[in-house]
């Protein structure tokens, strides 16, 4: 049988990053899903393009895509 359907991503409306005493913060994909599924199969992994955020982010609407493989 194949797996004609791609998987579907499903994100969290809104998240904010916790920065530390440095001005560093990193967003996992775990933060940002919100059941992810696949029909066919097991997800194996989730992707952000983009994790670190910085001092000079704060305030800032940024969007970040979360990819199912």
């Amino acid at each position: 049988m194949n797996d004609d359907i791609p998987p579907i991503a499903i994100c969290q409306e809104a998240v904010t990053v916790q920065l530390d005493e440095n001005g560093f913060g990193v967003l996992t994909p775990a933060d940002v899903d919100n059941g992810s599924y696949d029909d066919c199969s097991n997800i194996k992994s989730l992707d952000l393009n983009r994790t670190d955020f910085y001092c000079e982010d704060v305030g800032e609407a940024i969007t970040v895509i979360l990819t199912v493989p």
